[in-house]
């Protein structure tokens, strides 16, 4: 085997010596496989992980305890902080964890936060996990249950840490995002560049139901009288066995919880080409009693700021036609968005009630067979057409006539009356604008059905948002840009307070207790 020497510095060596024995067992295995003999792989793939994590390791080793600062005093955005000590703590990483010492300093002042220059200056999340870790481990966790994000780690040779803690630091970012979230939001939509291919953008709003845990109420206790909690309280006391056989029956008197649905928001803004075809969506979505009005507000700043970019981009407002979604509409967009929006109610969701009505007519031979499609072509491009599949309903004489325990004629004539004006589907797509809400029912689905309704799944709202929110950011190609922005804000310049940089360990303490000495940081 031919070598090639390399100059590295001297704390590299043994990490080189690492790689080193790597390359000679690998050059023994293939030296054993001689002839054409087959040779176990997966084995060999496993010795390279288990070596480049451990010189990774190495590598994460050595680099954080370059970012200690043993001083007496240092000034971090202001404040000083003195020095108590040094310990040992764990920092983790991708590959790993790794232990580094550090030096602990106290905010001066009476009972000062602690914190240690390695976590400020390199930004750790909560209690030591590096910043690109701690954005992997909740990019599982948003994917898929904390369970599944162990077993995808396990698997892939990365991230060797249990379902808790992918629990604990996912939330923990996902609590970072959303205390940044208007303004990360904001300047997320102000980077983003309009593709060339966009002719139209449209806003779209749905309600998808949510499991949530909420606490059942106890029943009120009824209050004895007087005189018989004064005989209770001088009466005897149980038997043991009796007394037992008591508390054990109230062991189940504390809190109570159910798994109630509630509706959650979807929400989307898609660009359109000029076929109306979706050419990028921008996910959002609402936990159940979240802020629906903040919601319209970044829906309204997100078509402005794309329009500011281009005025040529005609806006349609899809939804299936809920009063709850026009009432929104009126509130909150109509006055922001201008009186050039296109509003429409989704054509599927039309055409849904025609076909009902079209069995009806077709059972009562009021139309030959294939009225259904006749109407759902009429209505996609006749002028005019959902007025006059309105006056053929009502001519039928067929309102009172019941399918499968629905007036499905009657169903639909109320449902075209109350919305004639938004379907004008004819002169929607003669603009090239969209017709379809099928991102946002597919949104609800993407968003809220997969992630967050497993069987026995059940949400609170903070955590359930955390979730929702870094889930949305995946949909929305928006992941890398959004959680930097949410943990860069960690990583602090530390100065140091007095003199020059000068290391001084001779006169420090030991510090037990390393992860809890991290309280600021």
């Amino acid at each position: 085997m031919t070598t090639t020497t390399i100059a590295v510095p001297t704390s590299c060596a043994a990490l080189c010596a690492k790689l080193a024995e790597l390359a000679q067992r690998i050059d023994d295995d293939l030296a054993k496989a001689s002839g054409g003999a087959a040779i176990d792989y997966a084995a060999v793939e496993q010795r390279v992980a288990d070596a480049l994590g451990e010189v990774e390791r190495g590598l994460h080793a050595q680099v954080l305890a370059r970012l200690d600062i043993d001083v007496p005093a240092i000034r971090v955005w202001g404040d000083e902080y003195r020095r108590i000590g040094r310990s040992e703590s764990e920092y983790h990483s991708l590959a790993g964890t790794v232990r580094v010492m550090r030096t602990v300093y106290r905010k001066t002042g009476r009972n000062g936060d602690t914190l240690d220059p390695v976590s400020v200056r390199a930004g750790v999340v909560a209690d030591g996990w590096l910043p690109h870790t701690a954005r992997a481990m909740a990019y599982l966790l948003a994917q898929g249950t904390s369970r599944e994000a162990e077993a995808t780690g396990r698997e892939l040779a990365r991230l060797p840490y249990s379902r808790s803690s992918f629990e604990r630091v996912g939330h923990e970012v996902g609590a970072l995002y959303r205390r940044a979230q208007a303004r990360i939001e904001e300047v997320l939509i102000q980077e983003y560049a309009v593709p060339a291919e966009a002719r139209s953008v449209s806003i779209s709003i749905d309600r998808v139901a949510l499991p949530m845990e909420e606490p059942i109420e106890a029943p009120l206790v009824p209050v004895d009288p007087p005189w018989v909690a004064a005989v209770m309280a001088a009466a005897p006391p149980h038997p043991p066995e009796v007394q037992a056989v008591l508390d054990e029956q109230n062991q189940g008197d504390g809190p109570k919880i159910a798994r109630n649905f509630r509706m959650a928001y979807a929400a989307t803004v898609t660009l359109h080409d000029a076929e109306g075809e979706s050419v990028h969506t921008i996910r959002y979505g609402r936990m159940p009693k979240g802020d629906v009005r903040g919601l319209c507000r970044g829906l309204a700043r997100d078509v402005t700021a794309m329009r500011a970019q281009r005025p040529d981009l005609k806006v349609a407002y899809l939804t299936d036609g809920a009063t709850e979604f026009e009432t929104l509409y009126d509130q909150h967009l109509k006055t922001p968005l201008g009186p050039d929006v296109v509003s429409l109610v989704d054509f599927w969701h039309a055409a849904e009630y025609l076909g009902a009505a079209a069995r009806v007519f077709e059972i009562k031979r009021k139309a030959k067979p294939g009225q259904f499609r006749r109407w759902r072509h009429a209505l996609k491009h006749g002028a005019g057409a959902a007025a006059q599949i309105v006056e053929q309903l009502e001519q039928s004489g067929l309102e009172a006539v019941m399918l499968d325990g629905v007036r499905s004629v009657e169903a639909a004539i109320r449902y075209f009356r109350a919305r004639l004006e938004r379907m004008d589907y004819a002169g929607a797509r003669r603009q090239g604008l969209p017709i379809g809400s099928g991102n946002v029912e597919a949104t609800c689905k993407s968003l809220v059905t997969v992630r967050m309704k497993r069987p026995g799944a059940r949400w609170k709202h903070t955590t359930g948002d955390e979730v929702l929110q870094l889930r949305a950011l995946q949909l929305s190609d928006r992941w890398a840009p959004a959680v930097q922005r949410a943990t860069r804000p960690l990583a602090k310049p530390v100065q140091i307070a007095v003199g020059v940089y000068a290391a001084t360990s001779t006169r420090t303490a030991p510090v037990t207790g390393g992860q809890g000495a991290r309280g600021a940081a």
